[in-house]
């Protein structure tokens, strides 16, 4: 039997969201969908823009809430540049991978952490090369962190 409900509520850590929809959502039904599955025909440009800005609102969204139930006391925040101009993505992540395997080792316990890439814009706008960085928010480092022993496991 179908369900519904016109309040939602999301508490990550300390936040809590409140949603109250005008109309009630169903959920608990069953569908049954007639017709071919997937899509009959590509997606127009202003429709996949529409949704590419939802994707990354979404996603944007879902981190916020991860930091927010995963943010302590101890948690560092750190922003990870390349000496060189990492211009691949797949490089940049295979250096972050080892960046963490190191500091795993280093800390003798696994790292807990949030990353962002992003493209340096600045260095963009003045050389036109798009050059990666990165964010880094780790949660369970309890020691105090030493900047110079850091830079050297970053490399």
């Amino acid at each position: 039997m179908a369900k519904c409900y016109d309040t939602k509520i999301i508490k990550s850590g300390d936040i809590v969201e409140v949603y109250r929809y005008e109309k009630e959502v169903v959920y608990d039904f069953i569908e049954y969908k007639k017709g071919s599955k997937g899509r009959k025909s590509k997606a127009k440009q202003e429709d996949q823009e529409k949704n590419r800005e939802k994707v990354f609102s979404r996603a944007k969204r879902d981190l916020r809430r991860i930091i927010n139930c995963n943010v302590r006391k101890y948690s560092k925040f750190l922003t990870l540049t390349f000496k060189d101009e990492i211009t691949d993505i797949s490089e940049a992540n295979r250096e972050l991978k080892k960046f963490i395997q190191r500091l795993n080792y280093h800390y003798g316990y696994k790292i807990q952490y949030s990353c962002v890439p992003e493209i340096q814009e600045e260095r963009l706008e003045k050389t036109g090369v798009a050059v990666w960085h990165y964010h880094l928010l780790l949660y369970n480092v309890i020691e105090k962190v030493d900047v110079k022993r850091l830079s050297e496991i970053w490399g």
